[in-house]
């Protein structure tokens, strides 16, 4: 979506505001065009901040996506096969994934709305390079992150 923009609209600036934080994902949008990337859940005066750099500017880097892309330079996004930590949001989905409850009613559970499951969904199939929820249920049990199902 990103070349997509840049392409078409070359002085539309981007930046990225979203639900996941895996190295991967962000050095991909920066290296797509993106001019920024915030995670949702970031401090209204920091995407204020974003806000103005792209203008001035014309790029916002944060510490969370300046690691990103440096490791992604020392080739450990994706190459190695290392996982990248979870956050404790992401374990605590992973668990309710575990006792096979749907997304809703893991968004009714952790007061969140459902597209946010999701997205925990989507950065831990990532993070953990599974393919399906059965991988992830397969993660869980390997590192010890549910005691039993």
């Amino acid at each position: 979506m990103v070349q997509f923009l840049k392409k078409n609209y070359p002085s539309i600036k981007v930046i990225i505001l979203s639900a996941h934080e895996d190295n991967y994902l962000i050095s991909k949008l920066i290296e797509d065009g993106a001019n920024g990337y915030l995670v949702k859940d970031s401090d209204p005066e920091e995407v204020r901040n974003a806000i103005l750099k792209v203008s001035e500017k014309g790029s916002y880097i944060n510490e969370r996506t300046l690691s990103a892309i440096q490791n992604k330079l020392r080739g450990k996004v994706n190459n190695d096969k290392s996982h990248e930590p979870l956050t404790k949001r992401e374990q605590e989905v992973l668990k309710l994934v575990c006792q096979q409850m749907t997304a809703s009613e893991i968004a009714e559970k952790l007061f969140i709305s459902e597209k946010t499951v999701n997205g925990h969904r989507n950065s831990l199939l990532h993070k953990t390079y599974s393919k399906n929820v059965t991988g992830l249920v397969m993660y869980a049990i390997k590192h010890k992150l549910v005691e039993s199902i």
